[in-house]
Formats: C-alpha cells, structure tokens, sequence
C-alpha cells in the first residue's frame, strides 16, 4: 500500500529537479546574455543572479533536512552569485566593488536563511501538510562525519577569504569606503526581505489571496527600491539619481522567484 505514494513522491523529486535545473539554466543564460549591453540590461542580469542567490536559499530550507547542508547550499550560491555579478561589473578581486557585493550578497542570504526557518517553524505549528521539512530520520542530538567534514570545509573557505582580503586591503577604510559599505548592507537586505515577501505571498492554496498578496508585494517592491535609491543617493555612489535601476533590480529578482516559487510548488504537490 505504500510502494504508489512512494514512487509518486520519487516521481515528483525528479520532475522537480529537472524543472529547476532548466530554470537554473534559463536564468543564468539570460543574465549572461545582457551583461554586456546598456545599464538597464546589466541591472536585470544583477537582479536575476540575486533572485538565484535567494532561491537557492529558500529551497535548500523546503527540502534539504540537514541544517549544515542548507547552509553549505547557501554559502556556494552566494559564491557563485558574487562571481556572476563580477562578470557583469568586471571588478576583480583586489577591488572595492568585491567587497561591496560581497557584503551585500552575505547579508541577502543571512536574511533569506534565518526568515526561511522562521516561515517554515512557523508552517510547521499551523499545518501538518508540510511534511518536507519534518522527513528527518536522524535524532536532534546526531552529528555524522559529513556534517563535520562540511562544516570544517566550510570553516577553512571562510577563514581563507577573510585571510586573502585581509592582505589585500579589503577591509580597510582606505579601500572600502564606509558609507558605501553600510549601504551595501542595506541592498542585502532589501533584496533578502524581498525574497521573503514574495514566499509568503504565495504561502496560500486560495488563488485570490495568492493575487491579493502579490499586489502588495508589487506596492512593496515599488516602497523598497525608493528607498534603495534615496540611500545610495545620501551614500554618494555614482549613477544612483534614477530610481527606475533599483525597481528594474528588485523587480527581476522578485519576478524570477515568483516564477520558479509557483511552477516547484505545482510540480511537488506542496499546494
């Protein structure tokens, strides 16, 4: 009696990865695609590689049990995030701009991690349907070999980077301008914060409130990249004074996840 549920579940996890690795797939080869041509185009490739960044998070905390592995998840799309976005600005290593989108992109997926265990706690006391997140065999006290290779591994690329900017002048406030650096702050976390708002959005089975909910999270976007610009306006950073980049920015990443958030739940059945 239980072989059907079983490989319909089976059924689901591989339609399921071959829909987001076709995803993946799409949004990377578009953002690729526009780096290369005017400012608009540039900022909509940035906003497609964050949206990444935060679905990534937030899926890894669906349907990855293991708490060391969403993290080991996380900080790899963070990485391959911040080197996506080189390619489009074309800093390297030893450059402000590195350690501006690396304090942005860290705080983004700070705040999708921790406001993605939080919507799933909070799934977890209202509702017995989310049986993902509950499907862990291991008992609270259990830490295997590979969570400890994992974090150690993780460990030493943290220490090593901090170490590599560390000689390079990274951190220091002749490099790395400090108004510019708190305001990068802010960009991680209006991006994480817009991530969040688009799940809870579709965290409904009544369509109507799915739509009614994605109005406000449109209103929303709008609110957040004013106050994106204004901030970067008091921050001095250079082409800043059109507010329409910070909406085409949020705008990308919130519709790339709206997508995505809306076909994975289709496709796994968790609506």
């Amino acid at each position: 009696m239980s072989e059907p549920p079983q490989r319909r579940r089976q059924f689901r996890r591989m339609v399921l990865g071959g829909v987001l690795a076709i995803h993946v797939f799409i949004y990377w080869s578009l953002a690729f695609a526009l780096r290369s041509s005017d400012d608009v185009h540039r900022v909509i490739a940035v906003g497609v590689m964050l949206g990444q960044c935060s679905l990534a998070v937030i899926l890894a905390t669906m349907f990855v049990s293991g708490k060391l592995a969403r993290i080991a998840i996380a900080c790899s799309a963070a990485l391959a995030c911040w080197y996506g976005i080189s390619t489009v600005f074309y800093w390297g290593l030893g450059e402000p701009g590195a350690a501006w989108w690396a304090i942005a992109i860290s705080v983004q997926t700070i705040v999708c991690l921790v406001g993605m265990e939080v919507i799933e706690r909070t799934r977890s006391h209202c509702s017995t349907s989310s049986a993902v997140a509950l499907q862990s065999g291991s008992t609270p006290f259990q830490f295997p070999i590979r969570s400890l290779i994992v974090l150690t591994t993780m460990a030493a690329i943290g220490f090593a980077v901090v170490d590599f900017g560390q000689r390079r002048g990274w951190w220091s406030t002749d490099s790395l301008n400090v108004q510019e650096g708190i305001m990068m702050v802010v960009v991680g976390f209006i991006v994480g914060v817009t991530a969040l708002l688009c799940v809870i959005a579709l965290a409904s089975p009544k369509r109507h409130v799915v739509a009614a909910r994605l109005v406000a999270v449109t209103g929303s976007v709008l609110l957040l990249a004013i106050l994106l610009q204004w901030g970067a306006v008091q921050a001095g950073m250079d082409r800043s004074a059109d507010p329409t980049l910070a909406v085409v920015l949020l705008g990308t990443q919130a519709g790339c996840i709206v997508i995505t958030l809306s076909i994975v739940n289709r496709v796994s059945g968790a609506r």
